[in-house]
């Protein structure tokens, strides 16, 4: 159709003719002050459309009519095409495919109802790249790790799991769990994630845990810590040795030591948690001497003795830290 149309009202337009060969054309066009309409009978096969192109009024642009019983188009006030058109068209439908993450071209005639809405596949597995929040219980079950395992997966360089008690007082309700340079931390955080402190640090090597870090003011335990592991840290230098820091020795009860070629002399020890105690156990053929308040060490890392000590061949000596006064005393 084309227009404008004249001022005089078109009431209605009723087509009822043979059927469409699928070329036939409906139009209504304005010839100076009259108009010219071309009425057929039109028998529509099901399915059949009727497009309106350039429509002028309420109904603008291309419009496709399905059809059915009878259409009524609204053109403009007092402008009216009644179109009453014999066939079954089209019928409405429930949705039978659900929403996935790929296309599904589907091959139904028939049309969704504007009320109705696909399902969501349950079964969809996909890859989130933007932030999602939650506000309510998520619950996870038989994840891949294992069957019958519930489990939550987190994967990047370094992944971070927080909580916020939204209750707590400042800075006191944030806490983050994380791994990063194959340890894995637990720590305080404050309201803006800034600054924290990690309490707890796991240090491996493959399956083997090879240290655990307790940091607190104080910790309480039920019950008792076996705190038993020997260590042999291989022969010292001759001579002066300050700051001595073997690979594990903070993680040691006892370390068996082996004096250097005409004996050693050690001035310091890299200074620990207050309360660690420590078994020197010389297990060498020459003698280790603790040197008390010597200056080659760091200050927080000397021994505060009456004298110098001597550690003969296959005797031992056990010290504690003193946090108090930042020094190794004789236990």
């Amino acid at each position: 159709m084309s227009g404008p149309f004249p001022t005089k009202k078109i009431s209605a337009l009723t087509i009822a003719a043979t059927p469409l060969a699928g070329n036939e054309l409906l139009e209504i066009v304005q010839e100076g002050n009259s108009r010219h309409i071309l009425s057929r009978d039109l028998v529509l096969p099901t399915d059949s459309l009727i497009t309106f192109t350039g429509m002028f009024g309420s109904l603008s642009g291309s419009r496709q009519l399905v059809s059915s019983a009878t259409i009524q188009v609204d053109l403009t006030v007092d402008h009216q095409i009644s179109l009453s058109m014999v066939g079954t068209g089209a019928v409405s439908a429930d949705p039978t495919s659900t929403i996935g993450l790929t296309v599904v071209n589907g091959v139904a005639t028939t049309w969704m109802r504007s009320d109705a809405a696909p399902a969501l596949s349950q079964a969809i597995a996909p890859t989130w790249t933007g932030l999602h929040n939650f506000s309510n219980t998520v619950t996870f079950s038989k994840a891949a790790v294992g069957a019958g395992v519930s489990a939550i997966k987190l994967e990047s360089t370094s992944p971070f799991v927080f909580w916020k008690e939204t209750d707590a007082a400042a800075d006191n309700g944030l806490w983050r769990m994380a791994v990063n340079s194959e340890q894995f931390f637990m720590g305080t955080r404050d309201d803006s994630d800034g600054t924290g402190i990690d309490f707890f640090l796991v240090d491996r090597t493959g399956t083997t845990v090879d240290t655990l870090y307790f940091t607190a003011n104080v910790t309480e335990t039920i019950g008792g810590i076996a705190h038993s592991f020997i260590y042999t840290p291989g022969a010292i230098a001759s001579g002066t040795v300050n700051d001595y820091n073997p690979t594990f020795f903070k993680t040691s009860a006892v370390m068996r030591m082996v004096a250097g070629a005409g004996g050693s002399q050690l001035t310091g020890l890299v200074a620990q948690r207050a309360g660690f105690i420590i078994t020197l156990s010389n297990v060498g053929a020459d003698n280790l001497t603790i040197m008390s308040e010597n200056a080659g060490s760091s200050a927080n890392n000397r021994f505060s003795l009456v004298t110098d000590l001597t550690i003969l061949p296959n005797d031992s000596m056990t010290f504690y830290y003193d946090g108090s006064s930042s020094r190794w005393r004789k236990k």
